[in-house]
């Protein structure tokens, strides 16, 4: 796993195939995370990204896809975890409520 990121408004990521990349934002926001990488990405607020059967516990976004208004529910730290699973960017926007 890589160091912790602090989290921006708008921060763009180099991604490199099967490392785990977490993101540390303040405060409760949202978030729009998009796919520029040629295969899925799996995102997630803790750093398990296992199937348990057909069942994994994270969210996919399909290459070139987006997940708009991703919550950060908790006040104080959040961690959003990035697993890519091809090398490429992984760009995300931030908006504090």
């Amino acid at each position: 796993m890589k160091d912790i990121v602090k989290g921006e408004i708008a921060l763009t990521i180099d991604m490199k195939a099967g490392d785990i990349y977490p993101i540390e934002y303040d405060n409760i926001a949202t978030a729009t995370i998009a796919n520029y990488t040629d295969d899925g990405i799996y995102v997630s607020e803790k750093p398990e990204f296992e199937f348990d059967g057909a069942i994994g516990k994270f969210m996919t976004i399909s290459s070139g896809g987006a997940y708009n208004d991703y919550i950060f529910y908790r006040s104080g730290k959040n961690i959003l975890y990035i697993k890519a699973l091809t090398d490429g960017y992984v760009s995300i926007v931030r908006k504090r409520w």
